[in-house]
């Protein structure tokens, strides 16, 4: 029996509240598991709807709650052709110079030990002097980025190459480092992408988050609230549609900046026509069903008014 007027309080721990009584270990407690920018809320799973055309209706609110698995394009089968190999090591390089750029105009400078504090980076050296692991990963995205394109049903194909690109001279501050580093990413200001060409940079871009959280996966690395090394844990870790705009800007720079030093180079990047197009739109589409959820009303009568004493609500998150 319940009174006419009640309170619940919700301990949920976090800045919600101090737990009496602790997740398990390797467990966190339920505020950690939002989404970024989610607000937690305890809402009722089910409302009746219209009881008089006997229309059950539910859940309320409609939550977005499948398990995040990454699946970024499948490039087992592609195999680059020669004259595409040839560019990988100067594409990787690229890809560093223009990091760095880019990391040096946000206020990271040149240090030995990475400090994101006081945003400190070692890898804010040349390119050839990059550490195995560091100038490994820049080559393997290159190579990445290459078969994945080619996956996706681009052809490429090589035209009279340019006899010199040039690079862009950035000013002594704030680019020049202690250790007389100073990033030169080429010259692509004269490139201009085709719309054909900005839809590939955004399949690019996602495609590089997707293989980025695949590969923290399957390291270990499981959504949190906050990033936690030790703990294994990073607040990137979900769908494409809810990462930081800054993060998604990033990708697609480095995405954009892949496609025109290719096209600089001489490369032409002719999109999928015909079959070979149908074929990849259907296979996109199925892989992006909806699930839908049915209801069949099989008793027309439910207790609406007086007393109702097994009443019981759920909360969901």
């Amino acid at each position: 029996m319940m009174a006419c007027s009640f309170h619940c309080r919700f301990l949920l721990g976090g800045d919600h509240g101090r737990s009496k009584y602790f997740p398990p270990e390797e467990f966190s407690p339920l505020v950690e598991s939002l989404l970024p920018q989610q607000v937690l809320s305890i809402d009722p799973c089910f409302y009746f709807g219209n009881l008089n055309k006997v229309v059950l209706s539910g859940p309320w609110p409609v939550e977005d709650d499948t398990a995040f698995v990454p699946t970024p394009v499948d490039t087992t089968a592609v195999t680059l052709p020669t004259y595409v190999e040839s560019i990988r090591d100067r594409l990787a390089e690229n890809i560093h110079e223009m990091w760095a750029t880019n990391n040096i105009e946000a206020g990271w400078q040149y240090g030995e030990r990475r400090d994101g504090v006081r945003k400190i980076h070692p890898c804010l050296i040349q390119f050839e002097r990059l550490p195995p692991a560091e100038k490994r990963y820049d080559s393997q995205l290159a190579v990445q980025t290459l078969k994945t394109v080619m996956a996706l049903g681009y052809y490429l194909t090589m035209d009279k190459p340019p006899s010199r690109i040039k690079s862009v001279r950035l000013p002594n501050e704030p680019f020049l480092q202690s250790n007389g580093y100073k990033p030169a990413p080429l010259d692509l200001s004269a490139i201009a992408l085709t719309p054909k060409m900005e839809e590939l940079v955004d399949q690019l871009a996602e495609n590089t988050r997707n293989l980025w959280a695949k590969e923290r996966i399957l390291q270990g690395w499981t959504y949190g609230l906050n990033e936690d090394s030790d703990m294994k844990r990073s607040p990137h870790l979900v769908p494409y549609s809810k990462v930081d705009d800054a993060i998604k800007k990033a990708n697609r720079d480095t995405a954009s900046e892949t496609v025109r030093t290719l096209l600089a180079y001489g490369y032409n990047l002719d999109p999928p026509t015909g079959e070979q197009l149908e074929a990849l739109l259907a296979e996109a589409a199925k892989s992006k069903h909806m699930a839908f959820r049915t209801y069949r009303v099989q008793k027309n009568y439910a207790v609406s008014t007086g007393k109702w004493p097994n009443a019981r609500w759920l909360g969901t998150c």
